[in-house]
């Protein structure tokens, strides 16, 4: 990589992003870091026609040039002089530094070379086969072998690795005033904006991605709850759109093929909430802060909405992710298999929360990712057996205490992830070893279980306090994969040290709620459900929508009494049957293979 300082000293920098509208949306944060990352810069982006229309609406960007490249699909037919032109053109321009934007299987080197021939001195760009010299700055393609990002944390990566970061990592889009304006005037004499109402798009470019019950939902939304319905789309979507509305029996709007770009986004700014496929207004709508229902065909994980309430709707297929613009198997089952009932359900939800009022029993209907601290989050197991270790070293004098490989083996069967006097209990009697119970009150020492167990606990302090405890590898980039897919984020756990590792680590800043010790309230500890109760109950979500990660058979044992809808065992050691004999639904070996970056049933 080249030296970060020649990156702070670059003034003009382009931003060649090729592909769709969507697509240069999910790129606004890394452009925002871009330009903040040094005084007075000037972002140009080059890209396609339909990405111009949304770079226009882009704030973080002075200038766009569009340009047809031919390795892009559609295949381009532009001739060879307009290609030699636009090299020219941005030769004249004489950018200081090239960032080359692209999705994982779009290959940048044909990008590199423009920049290369425009004379541009700094080119970075993810790539999966080694550059050479058309890239100054080569990011090794990770993906998707070694993991799965959000569009958005893809380039904001990108981006990071020369020293730029955004104050913000929200997607952004200025509505133009007059398009706002006309909006309004459109509306008004349509909406009665004290009844409830949503924007309904039906179309996508890929039939692969296109929800064939759209007619039913806006049946059941109109007769059922009273909605009005205002449908979106392009002019060659029309028959499509016509098709709905008459299927659906019901009075709507349609505003197809009269709109541009920036009256859709002044459109979805004002509306309560977009009801769409997996396509470019869903991510303006992210952009705007609207709520999203996304019928999500399983094509490609890395495009749910970002940073906004959403519902993100799919049904479970053995062909995903497909990456197919047209359904490989012809069934179409991802999306075939949704029934309309849920779309209702989602939109309903996603308007209550936004009012405020919550849904069924108060609760906002978001996907929650519930994760214990010790033995999760953080590999804290091993500095636990040192200092159970040293602790029973105490009793040697007076009792025969076994080898440590026993102690070990008894500790992971019996004392791993228990409360501390309880583990001890255990431990003890597992090993054959007899003291009197004592009280939590007691001396460290020797004296009684509860006197080691207080031993053993200041002992692990000292560890925390010499050597600290690293989050586990993996750990950070899913709490940041889950907060990018807008889970609610709670960590549940029973240890007395779980709040000082988070602050230290800097992962209580990813967590919407803490459960751990001192409790915020009176609670029983696991395998009772009171932890994960306390949990669900402050993030305001249903058990079923709520994913467990733990590591021990308590912690499974807890969440699956508290109703948990998912409860994955996170073996690191053994092979999980204990887990599994405790109630998860599966085990994995690390976080990396939780499967968190496919999208999960709203």
């Amino acid at each position: 990589m080249t030296q970060p300082l020649a990156w702070a000293e670059a003034r003009r920098v382009l931003a060649i992003r090729l592909d769709a509208a969507g697509d240069v949306l999910m790129t606004t944060p890394a452009l925002r870091a871009l330009r903040e990352a040094a005084p007075n810069r000037h972002i140009t982006l080059l890209t396609s026609p339909s990405g111009a229309a949304a770079a226009r609406l882009v704030p973080e960007v002075d200038e766009v040039i569009e340009y047809v490249a031919p390795w892009m699909k559609p295949a381009s037919s532009v001739e060879t002089d307009e290609h030699l032109a636009t090299i020219e053109r941005l030769r004249a321009e004489r950018f200081d530094a090239a960032v080359i934007f692209t999705v994982y299987s779009q290959n940048p080197l044909p990008s590199a070379m423009l920049a290369h021939l425009a004379g541009i001195p700094l080119r970075l760009a993810h790539c999966r086969e080694n550059p050479y010299g058309l890239l100054t700055d080569w990011a090794p393609e990770p993906e998707p072998e070694r993991e799965l990002r959000h569009e958005v944390r893809r380039q904001l990566d990108l981006v990071a690795g020369v020293g730029a970061h955004p104050s913000s990592e929200r997607m952004s889009v200025e509505v133009p005033p007059e398009a706002s304006a006309r909006v309004r005037r459109i509306l008004g004499d349509a909406i009665d904006f004290e009844r409830s109402w949503a924007v309904m798009h039906v179309g996508a470019s890929a039939s692969s991605r296109r929800y064939p019950h759209f007619a039913e939902v806006a049946r059941a939304l109109s007769e059922d709850h009273g909605w009005q319905l205002v449908f979106t789309g392009g002019a060659e979507e029309a028959d499509l759109v016509q098709e709905v509305r008459e299927a659906s029996g019901v009075p709507s709007l349609s505003l197809v093929g009269g709109l541009d770009l920036g009256e859709l986004a002044a459109l979805i700014a004002q509306a309560p909430v977009l009801i769409s496929n997996n396509t470019g207004p869903a991510h303006l709508a992210a952009a705007v802060g609207t709520s999203v229902v996304d019928l999500y065909a399983l094509t490609n994980p890395q495009h749910t909405p970002w940073r906004v309430p959403h519902r993100v709707l799919f049904q479970e297929v053995p062909c995903a992710p497909c990456y197919r613009s047209i359904c490989p198997a012809g069934h179409h089952a991802c999306l075939d298999l949704v029934p309309p009932g849920d779309v209702v359900a989602a939109a309903l939800d996603l308007v209550a929360q936004s009012a405020g009022v919550g849904g069924a029993e108060g609760v906002t209907g978001r996907t929650a990712l519930l994760l214990d601290s010790d033995g999760v989050l953080f590999d804290t197991e091993g500095r636990h057996l040192a200092a159970c270790l040293k602790a029973l070293d105490a009793l040697r004098p007076t009792l025969d205490v076994p080898s440590e490989s026993a102690i070990a083996e008894a500790y992971a069967r019996h004392a791993r992830g228990r409360d501390r006097y309880e583990g001890m209990a255990a431990l003890l009697e597992a090993l054959g070893l007899s003291l009197e119970t004592g009280d939590a009150g007691d001396a460290a020492g020797a004296t009684s279980v509860s006197a080691l167990a207080n031993l053993k606990n200041e002992i692990y302090a000292a560890m925390l306090d010499r050597e600290g405890v690293p989050p586990m590898g993996g750990a950070r980039d899913l709490m940041h994969a889950a907060r990018d897919r807008g889970f609610a984020i709670a960590v549940v756990s029973s240890s007395r040290h779980a709040r000082r590792l988070l602050a230290e680590s800097g992962l209580d800043e990813l967590a919407d709620v803490i459960v751990a010790s001192p409790m915020d309230r009176p609670m029983q500890r696991k395998p009772h459900p009171d932890p994960y109760l306390h949990a669900i109950d402050a993030l305001r979500v249903k058990p079923e929508d709520c994913i467990a990660v733990e590591d021990a058979a308590s912690g499974v044992q807890s969440a699956r009494a508290a109703g948990v809808g998912r409860v994955v065992g996170l073996a690191t050691v053994g092979d999980g049957s204990a887990l599994i004999a405790a109630g998860a639904h599966e085990v994995v070996d690390g976080l990396g293979r939780l499967g968190l970056l496919v999208p999960v049933r709203a």
